[in-house]
């Protein structure tokens, strides 16, 4: 009897903690849980390095927000869409009417297989100036000998 009281018991205790637990589980289904962070950014043809912010757009759960993207250091902010795998960045300008600015942004990307690396494909336009394309890879940078490779987003 002693043994039912207590396996009762292991069974109240184990179902009370799942269903704390609940609302934390609801919230990994989100697919931007894991590209929000701090990341190391490397531009293919200029070998810039900075950081970018990605947060998730508490407004709307198929957005995510870059804050610093090309290293302009606004405090603006671009917004894409992302559905899990691929961003969108539709266009976009930032720092209208300021010395630093225009700047606009359009683009697409995507993430590997387990959100470890980012590659984003984007017009980069300052001013006047033509559009320049950007390719900047998020995540990992590995030196070898010659050249600077990037982590592999086949992964």
């Amino acid at each position: 009897m002693k043994k039912i009281g207590l396996i009762l018991m292991s069974m109240f205790v184990i179902a009370t903690i799942f269903n704390s637990c609940v609302d934390d589980i609801m919230d990994l289904d989100d697919p931007r849980d894991g590209i929000a962070k701090t990341w190391r950014v490397t531009e293919e043809a200029s070998g810039l390095n900075y950081d970018v912010v990605i947060t998730k757009d508490p407004s709307d759960k198929t957005k995510v927000i870059f804050s610093n993207l090309s290293d302009t250091k606004s405090n603006e902010l671009i917004y894409a869409t992302f559905d899990g795998e691929n961003f969108k960045i539709p266009l976009q300008v930032i720092n209208e009417g300021t010395s630093e600015g225009p700047y606009a942004f359009e683009g697409d990307g995507y993430t590997n297989k387990d959100g470890t690396a980012i590659r984003l494909d984007y017009d980069f336009t300052w001013g006047d100036d033509d559009p320049v394309n950007i390719i900047a890879y998020f995540g990992k940078v590995f030196v070898t000998k010659k050249k600077k490779t990037i982590a592999s987003l086949s992964e």
